[in-house]
């Protein structure tokens, strides 16, 4: 006799007579899903002894059964997932809590580095720079929240070295302020709302004051109406400083751009063309009045960079002047001369000068 009676397989579900009970009972031996400790997906057989009472009808696949597999298996699934995404997010942040033991490794690498330097008054941040360098955007972010670079006792610590530091540490600040990866705001005000400028100038053991400013302000320190008397009294010359006053802020205009650097080393020509077109002498020692004498020393001194000149010169109104005043011809001699030898003219600051002064740009070279 034949006492299987049906494998039901959308719910793996098998039926044969359980022989061992008097009364009228199924072995149903049905696949159970399972997950184990390290979250695989298995499953097994199970043997069971059941009456027809415990058995369920499905109006869909006309089937019986005891277990749904099916309906489990989806949950086994779920619970599955959930595990393998946990497993995922603590990986994760094992990955971030080992990346950030590693950048803080390398932070106080550096910043012990930082702190010898300024102890024994080094000059050579080569190394640390290197190291910086090295470091990926994760680990720069972490070297700059340090502790090390945040306000001590309520005062910003750029403030703090720059109101500590001795004789030896130029070095030092200078690293502070032409680093590209620390990220200090050089702008910043003291705790008692004072500019960097006027803390630097507060400390008297700060030698060559002038050179960091000029470091400061190509690292785009904004001079602010403050500073302008803080500056006359570190360049007492008074062409000097106004000049400098007025490169300073020309150079803010150029909003830390590499072409900072160009107006610092063509200061002399800029404030020639600065004079022009503010219709004053500025930045050499010439009266007011002796525009002639001041464009003969142009194209006399500025040879190869005259037709630039003399275009500002003829857009600003000035050459206008110097023919009016050029009694004896000493100016036109001058530009005669320049047509003689017609000297070849350069176009090394052309990108400056035409950045400073759009209305003389045109699509040509000079010259």
């Amino acid at each position: 006799m034949e006492r299987d009676i049906k494998y039901l397989t959308d719910f793996q579900n098998f039926f044969k007579l359980d022989e061992s009970s008097e009364p009228f009972r199924l072995l149903c031996t049905y696949k159970y899903p399972f997950l184990t400790e390290d979250n695989k997906l298995l499953c097994k057989w199970i043997e069971k002894s059941v009456s027809l009472g415990q058995l369920k009808f499905n109006v869909e696949s006309y089937q019986i059964y005891y277990f749904d597999y099916g309906k489990k298996l989806k949950v086994r699934e779920n619970e599955h997932a959930k595990r393998l995404q946990k497993e995922r997010e603590e990986e994760v942040k094992n990955q971030e809590r080992r990346r950030k033991v590693v950048a803080e490794e390398k932070t106080n690498s550096i910043i012990d580095d930082l702190r010898f330097l300024w102890k024994n008054k080094g000059y050579n941040f080569s190394s640390i720079e290197e190291q910086m360098e090295n470091l990926d955007e994760f680990e720069l972010s972490i070297l700059n929240k340090s502790d090390a670079f945040k306000p001590k006792d309520g005062q910003p610590r750029i403030h703090h070295w720059f109101s500590i530091a001795k004789k030896g540490h130029i070095g030092f600040l200078e690293h502070m302020i032409d680093s590209s990866y620390l990220e200090i705001d050089l702008n910043e005000k003291s705790k008692d709302d004072k500019t960097l400028l006027a803390t630097m100038f507060e400390n008297i053991a700060i030698e060559h004051k002038m050179w960091l400013l000029k470091r400061l302000i190509r690292k785009g320190y904004n001079l602010k109406k403050e500073d302008e008397a803080i500056l006359a009294q570190i360049e007492t010359d008074p062409i000097e400083y106004e000049s400098t006053l007025i490169v300073f802020h020309l150079a803010n205009e150029l909003n830390g751009c590499y072409l900072i650097d160009e107006l610092f080393e063509h200061k002399p020509l800029v404030c020639i063309i600065e004079s022009a077109k503010r219709d004053k002498i500025i930045g050499y020692r010439y009266q007011k009045t002796q525009w002639i004498a001041f464009a003969n020393n142009a194209i006399h001194s500025y040879a190869d960079y005259w037709s630039y000149i003399e275009k500002a010169f003829k857009n600003y109104g000035i050459w206008e002047k110097l023919m009016l005043f050029n009694k004896k011809n000493t100016f036109q001699k001058k530009l005669a001369e320049f047509h003689a030898t017609n000297p070849k003219q350069k176009v090394d600051c052309l990108p400056l000068l035409n950045t400073l002064y759009p209305e003389l740009r045109n699509d040509e070279s000079v010259g």
